[in-house]
């Protein structure tokens, strides 16, 4: 399926910046809860504008989380579209 094919990724760069904003939930480090979710996120004049759950970490906790995070990032030099973005939540 042709599904998807117009989504780019997110630049690396510009990633690690969108992650700033994301934060460990306290309750799921104390589990030890890990994953990696990714994003479809659609961007409308350097915002988030849409955020979808394309793939799960299996945690709704780090999903919400990463939801959160993604959405509070503002000013982002990205033409307007769809862009995939993972998020890794890894205990070190």
């Amino acid at each position: 399926s042709s599904e998807g094919s117009d989504m780019g990724d997110v630049p690396t760069a510009l990633q690690a910046q969108m992650l700033a904003h994301v934060r460990y939930p306290r309750v799921a480090r104390r589990h030890g809860w890990q994953g990696r979710a990714e994003f479809e996120l659609r961007i409308y004049q350097q915002n988030v504008d849409r955020v979808t759950l394309l793939a799960s970490t299996g945690f709704p906790l780090l999903d919400q989380a990463a939801r959160r995070g993604l959405v509070s990032a503002r000013d982002l030099p990205l033409s307007n579209g769809r862009y995939r973005m993972p998020v890794v939540f890894a205990l070190r």
